[in-house]
């Protein structure tokens, strides 16, 4: 101890310093001492009871959505066999999906005998202008996707005559196939333009499809009940 208040009259003369009682606090945790036993203990009971009984309580809402969807999930099971051993896309595209940023958020699923095998539900990076847009976009992306998903179909010795990528807006099927430029689409990034090139290829078809038949309706919005679980089946997710 001697050797310690030494250093500090040492320090003290080159800086402004003072004696200061124990700390009694650090990172909201409280500091107890018993120096006779040399013992030290840090409690979080305050902490604790800030979270128990003050804010805690929404984090807790949240803990529970967890628990129920654990709950209703533990029995479904990812299906393969029961449609054709072909592969499928269907696309979806919600505008405005984020109130914040006004972002649109894209969903893609594809099937192969009746399962899924690849799917995405993500915000995109810019804002849309229609509806016909952000459609037309999902359906760029989705081929993307399906040229992949074909490459690798093929090293398994799978190949098939059509690719087929179901999309609910006609809107935007219609533009896939209009090479003329208009007010309304002119503004659209020539990158996702290289859709038409592949249709008038007839590297794959583009198929138009009922909302209410449409899996990928479900990565994109909230839906009802009903419809969420006839999504599930859509894509093979059945419960045992």
């Amino acid at each position: 101890m001697k050797l310690i208040g030494d250093f500090e009259k040492e320090l003290a003369k080159s800086f402004d310093m003072k004696d200061v009682v124990p700390a009694k606090k650090i990172l909201g945790m409280q500091i107890m001492r018993d120096r006779k036993s040399k013992m030290l203990w840090l409690s979080q009971e305050r902490a604790n009871k800030f979270l128990s009984f003050g804010k805690g309580k929404p984090v807790w809402e949240v803990v529970k959505w967890i628990l129920r969807y654990l709950k209703c999930s533990a029995n479904k099971f990812l299906s393969f066999g029961k449609g054709k051993p072909v592969l499928e896309g269907y696309i979806d595209a919600d505008m405005e999906g984020d109130l914040d940023s006004r972002k649109f958020t894209l969903g893609l699923v594809f099937t192969f005998a009746g399962g899924a095998v690849s799917w995405q539900s993500e915000l995109q990076k810019y804002v849309a202008l229609s509806t016909t847009e952000v459609e037309y976009i999902a359906m760029t992306k989705a081929r993307k996707e399906m040229i992949w998903l074909k490459r690798f179909l093929q090293q398994l010795g799978k190949k098939q005559k059509r690719y087929d990528i179901h999309c609910d807006s006609q809107s935007a099927l219609d533009l896939s196939k209009n090479v003329m430029y208009h007010s309304r689409t002119k503004h659209i990034d020539v990158r996702y333009h290289w859709l038409r090139q592949v249709v008038e290829e007839q590297q794959f078809k583009l198929e138009k499809i009922h909302t209410d038949e449409n899996p990928a309706d479900m990565m994109t919005k909230v839906v009802t009940g009903g419809k969420f679980h006839l999504c599930l089946e859509l894509i093979g997710i059945i419960c045992m």
